[in-house]
């Protein structure tokens, strides 16, 4: 018991009953909001946990009655068979059929890079748009295995590392408010990897 009087939940209960209750609730009220839209556009992505388990989603977007854009992720699983186009066609149409959308109502599936995803929507009948966001961090992949951009990056990465000693950023730092009354001194970012 807490000074508040507050007990959490332990994780048990929230396995066992709350996310449950809450899939049920979910279950039962998404259907409706599901048969305002004329049309939807549909979304999948596949990716690999840190812990190595594979893992694909497929979400809905679609514009309701009162002109809002409404986003629904409709499944989220382990992809625990083998990642063929055909395999992963079988669960898209699993998927749709269960909660009840037509094929004919989506135009288009935006999809990640993976060739077997984009097979899969071809042999559903639906036409495919690769992601924006993946080809971009696609190309940008490429280029930092450059000769050249692999030498700037260590060299960047050491000055970064050289300012990060206290010593040598207190100094620094010391130096241009001394030598430049207005300027802000801020120190240099760290390496931030993005994972799609």
């Amino acid at each position: 018991m807490h000074g508040s009087g507050y007990v959490p939940v332990g994780r048990k209960a929230i396995t066992e009953t709350y996310i449950p209750k809450l899939y049920q609730t979910t279950r039962t009220i998404l259907p409706s909001a599901l048969a305002e839209a004329s049309y939807d556009a549909a979304t999948s992505d596949t990716w690999t946990s840190q812990s190595g388990e594979p893992y694909i989603s497929l979400t809905t977007h679609f514009i309701d009655n009162d002109w809002k854009m409404r986003s629904f992720t409709l499944c989220c699983r382990a992809l625990n068979i083998d990642h063929t186009g055909h395999n992963i066609s079988e669960w898209f149409l699993e998927s749709l059929e269960e909660w009840n959308l037509k094929r004919s109502k989506i135009p288009a599936f935006t999809i990640d890079n993976g060739d077997n995803v984009r097979l899969a929507v071809d042999l559903i009948g639906i036409a495919s748009i690769r992601c924006l966001g993946h080809v971009i961090q696609n190309g940008v992949t490429q280029v930092e295995k450059l000769p050249g951009i692999t030498e700037l990056k260590k060299r960047v990465h050491d000055l970064q590392q050289l300012f990060s000693l206290h010593k040598v950023w207190r100094r620094f730092k010391d130096f241009m408010t001394t030598r430049y009354e207005d300027v802000s001194v801020r120190r240099l970012p760290g390496a931030s990897p993005t994972r799609w």
